[in-house]
């Protein structure tokens, strides 16, 4: 059984471009589905304001110079999904120091 949905395409917009919300976010906020709120996207032929491509999205895809600073950046530490903090292992604070200090001088 499918619901039928109302949402206004100019409410949508103004969500997504002007208060730049994302399209989790807007699920969360309107009670639907993200994959709802890209269907109506597709259908109403509006454009992705970034990295998320409504059509095919980016995988396999090159990314932009920007697209990887900015990547980066949001990834980097506590922020990391694989950020292991204390726990980290023998092997891998070793790999850290040789990346990221000099080595002394004797």
């Amino acid at each position: 059984m499918t619901r039928e949905i109302n949402l206004d395409k100019d409410y949508l917009k103004e969500l997504y471009y002007e208060e730049k919300m994302s399209f989790n976010k807007m699920a969360i906020f309107l009670g639907i589905t993200k994959s709802v709120i890209i269907q109506r996207f597709k259908k109403w032929g509006f454009n992705s304001r970034g990295t998320y491509e409504l059509n095919t999205g980016n995988k396999g895809k090159p990314q932009s110079e920007y697209q990887k600073k900015t990547l980066s950046k949001r990834m980097r530490g506590k922020k990391n999904p694989m950020w292991k903090g204390d726990d980290v292992g023998y092997c891998s604070l070793h790999e850290w120091i040789k990346n990221h200090k000099q080595k002394p001088e004797f």
